[in-house]
């Protein structure tokens, strides 16, 4: 002082300003720190996320003078936490082996609540924390740390990570600290879920390009804007017939027709809005020109952070192949006039085609699912279904003929085949069955036997008519010989009357039995038909049971038809046997009536095919069990019968229904189920009640003439010309035919008439007259017969013959044709004479 030299000394308090200067330092190495950070990741490849991770812990430690850094991921649920990434200062171990899989709940309870809540976790704890650290320090202590400050991370709502800082010994941590680890908590999540992300699109885009490549499909990804082709899968390539680089160059329009663009392109357009496009039957070109049809699905797909389109095609070639030929077959099989069902493997049916339906009279939905062997069918054994479902179940195919009853009730005969369908395994899958309706072949073939049958029948009896009516013509001959002497009103006439009444019985017995063998026919004449009809009934009496009860109502004074008695035997037998079998079990009373009717108006609308007029109606009724409403209109179809099998044969009313439309009459049919049913049938009524042949005596006329009567029977020989010589004739009777055309041959023109049995042992009697023409033409023929066949009248027709009788003979018929004869002869009969007896006959 006073130019005296000095120090002058300023001391000024800093200390607030370098605590700033060191804040600000720390500040700006923090700010370095987060960007050094921050700038790691954005640089890093996912790849080397877990380095990164690991030098950014480091980089936190050394600022934080931490012993050791971490990150442990959270369980969703909060319940786990494993340490994935760590960093420690030099001469420590590792200690991630041993940091997984800690149950939080028990090993570090407090860290629990803090992740929880998401509030930053710090060891040692303050005295006034309200949770039990001890857990939480035990463990940590054990592993060698004496401080941890730990911030939590959640992401999604859901705690995810956690960042922590260690000290194996106890310093101040830098104030920030839980800041900064809230900042790297962030970024390390940041890029997780951005390495997270890239990884998953990297997988996505490999996945993708390994179905792209490896796809049965073509497909082929396109330009949305220009519509070219990018890239295509191999399958795409062969499908087109393409390279690679070809396809590179071509667009849309280079594979779709130019008639099929426009709508196709806009089709491209609609997709590339982010739609989903899908085309069926898509026409495409080959490079070689050839079109192909293809199903087309297009969408939107994003590959390297752009869209594109991508299509899938699928070549309908062979599928359109395939459905055309199962088409086919299932068309064949709908069509088929054969049944074809698929039985499951349980034999339930899962399939019947229309044929079957039609056939049984079920629609598909009334058998779905029905067993087609169950055992309750009531036709076969049961016995029998279990052996048919045994074979199938054990792989053999079964085939043969069953016998089926349809809805309707009608039995149909099946020829069916039935094989099990097998898997690639060699295990059933169902079964199929095909059958064909042989019913009409059962009938005809039935038909057939019945036919050879009758035919042998027709052989005996034919045999038997021959014999037994030259019996008859002995018998009858005779009794008319002995009526014609006899007085009249005297008992003698009364037994010659009933014997000549027997015998002609007894030859329509025979004329019936030639009938129903089919050897002749019956013309149909006026009959009373009240005596058939009784005479039926008491045939029937004795093989009805004794529960069925026969009531007769039949009037006998206007009974009178056209018929043939046959006819009306076989109606009566036909009606009354159905009757009879609707009463077998509960028995019941079957009622017949004859009686004259009038056709009124009102009747004759229900009876069109008739006219106003006479009838006489034949009903037969019965108290069974009726007829069904469903199938009454069809019990006149020949063959229907709703019998068990071996009870019926379905032709008996049938049968009745053509006799009486033979008749000109009609049939109706009055039933009422579980009441019983009434046949009532319409005749026309014959007015001439003269014209029906009576039992009474009848003048005979006699004459004269010289008459060769032949047959190899002496009894009717000897009958013969006796009854003729009565009538005044000369006859010169002979018992082997070849003897008689000797006698013949020697004196021709002696004879004004031949009488000749047909047939003869030796030479018969055709064989004779065509021997006797040969020598007198004109002379004329009769020839009497047992039986008539079906060869005869073209026998009489080339030989000339001028009558064809049958036996027995009766004397007026005989009289009456042996004067029409010689009258036709009379000019070259030089033996005729001009007087002639009178005889009386029956």
């Amino acid at each position: 002082l006073e130019n005296t030299p000095c120090i002058v000394s300023i001391v000024q308090d800093i200390t607030e300003l370098h605590q700033k200067e060191q804040a600000l330092e720390y500040r700006i190495s923090l700010e370095r720190l987060v960007a050094s950070v921050s700038t790691h990741f954005l640089t890093m490849r996912s790849g080397d996320l877990d380095r990164g991770i690991v030098q950014a812990l480091e980089m936190i430690g050394t600022f934080a003078g931490a012993d050791r850094c971490s990150v442990w991921q959270c369980m969703p649920d909060g319940s786990r936490i494993d340490a994935t990434h760590e960093w420690y200062g030099a001469g420590l171990p590792p200690l991630l082996h041993r940091r997984t899989a800690i149950s939080l709940s028990e090993q570090l309870p407090a860290l629990a609540q803090h992740i929880l809540k998401g509030t930053t976790y710090t060891l040692p704890a303050a005295r006034s924390a309200e949770a039990s650290f001890d857990a939480d320090e035990s463990f940590f202590s054990a592993q060698g740390t004496a401080m941890l400050v730990a911030v939590p991370m959640r992401y999604g709502g859901q705690p995810t990570m956690l960042v922590s800082c260690e000290k194996n010994t106890p310093s101040p941590w830098p104030g920030d600290l839980p800041a900064l680890l809230k900042i790297a908590s962030e970024i390390f999540m940041s890029a997780m879920v951005r390495a997270r992300n890239e990884r998953d699109l990297r997988d996505s885009e490999q996945r993708f390009r390994s179905l792209f490549d490896n796809a049965q499909d073509g497909m082929l990804v396109v330009d949305p804007e220009r519509l070219r082709f990018m890239t295509a899968n191999r399958s795409f390539i062969k499908m087109l017939g393409y390279s690679a680089k070809e396809l590179q160059t071509l667009s849309v329009k280079d594979i779709h027709p130019p008639e099929q663009l426009p709508p196709l392109v806009e089709r491209y357009h609609v997709a590339a809005t982010g739609s989903t496009v899908r085309a069926e039957a898509v026409p495409v070109i080959r490079k070689d020109s050839t079109t192909f049809l293809a199903d087309m699905v297009l969408s939107t797909v994003i590959l390297d952070n752009r869209p594109y389109l991508l299509g899938v095609f699928r070549d309908m070639t062979e599928q359109l192949t395939v459905e055309t030929e199962r088409l086919r077959l299932f068309t064949a099989v709908e069509q088929a006039t054969e049944f074809i069902a698929i039985l499951g493997a349980d034999g339930s049916f899962q399939y019947i085609n229309p044929a079957g339906q039609h056939m049984f009279g079920y629609t598909m939905e009334e058998v779905y699912g029905k067993n087609a062997f169950a055992t309750d069918k009531g036709i076969y054994d049961p016995a029998f279904y279990r052996a048919i479902w045994d074979d199938l179940r054990s792989g053999k195919a079964w085939s043969g003929r069953l016998t089926y009853q349809s809805k309707d009730g009608t039995i149909r005969e099946i020829e069916q085949n039935i094989s099990p369908v097998k898997d690639r395994n060699g295990s059933i899958i169902c079964f199929l069955s095909i059958g064909r309706d042989i019913t009409n072949e059962v009938r005809l073939e039935q038909a057939l036997r019945h036919a050879q049958k009758m035919e042998a029948i027709g052989t005996l009896s034919s045999g038997i008519a021959h014999d037994f009516n030259n019996i008859l013509s002995v018998i009858t001959g005779y009794a008319q010989m002995l009526l014609s002497s006899s007085a009249e009103n005297s008992p003698e006439e009364a037994n010659l009357v009933e014997i000549l009444r027997a015998g002609r019985r007894a030859r329509d017995l025979v004329r019936q039995i030639l009938t129903f063998s089919r050897q002749t026919e019956q013309e149909r004449q006026p009959r009373h038909i009240a005596p058939i009809i009784k005479e039926t009934l008491r045939f029937l009496r004795a093989s009805l049971p004794t529960s069925i009860v026969i009531e007769q109502d039949i009037a006998t004074d206007t009974d009178i038809i056209l018929t043939d008695p046959t006819q009306i035997h076989q109606i009566m037998m036909n009606l009354c046997t159905n009757a009879a079998h609707a009463m077998k079990e509960r028995g019941g009373t079957l009622r017949v009536t004859v009686a004259p009717r009038e056709l009124t108006e009102r009747e004759a609308q229900e009876l069109p095919e008739l006219p106003l007029g006479h009838y006489l109606t034949l009903s037969v009724s019965d108290t069974g069990h009726g007829i069904r409403a469903d199938i009454i209109e069809r019990i006149f179809d020949p063959y229907f019968t709703t019998k068990p099998q071996g009870e019926g044969t379905g032709l008996g009313l049938s049968v009745v229904h053509g006799i009486v439309k033979q008749h000109g009459g009609a049939i109706r049919v009055f039933s009422t189920e579980g009441h019983g049913t009434t046949f009532e049938l319409w005749f026309p009524r014959h007015p001439d009640a003269a014209s029906v042949a009576v039992e009474e005596r009848q003048p005979v006329q006699g004459g004269s003439g010289r008459i060769l009567f032949v047959d190899d029977e002496p009894a009717i020989v000897k009958m013969g010309q006796e009854m003729l010589e009565r009538l005044g004739y000369h006859v010169v009777g002979v018992t082997n035919a070849a003897v008689a055309y000797e006698v013949f041959r020697a004196a021709p023109d002696q004879y004004d008439l031949l009488i000749t049995d047909k047939t003869m042992r030796g030479m018969n009697g055709f064989e004779l007259v065509a021997s006797v023409r040969r020598i007198r033409p004109e002379l004329p023929v009769m020839v009497l017969t047992g039986f008539s066949d079906a060869q005869d009248p073209t026998h009489v027709q080339r030989l000339g013959i001028q009558e064809l009788v049958m036996k027995p003979i009766l004397l007026p018929d005989l009289a009456e044709k042996i004067r029409r004869l010689l009258n036709l002869d009379a000019a070259h009969n030089p033996h005729a004479q001009p007087d002639e007896k009178n005889y009386r006959a029956s």
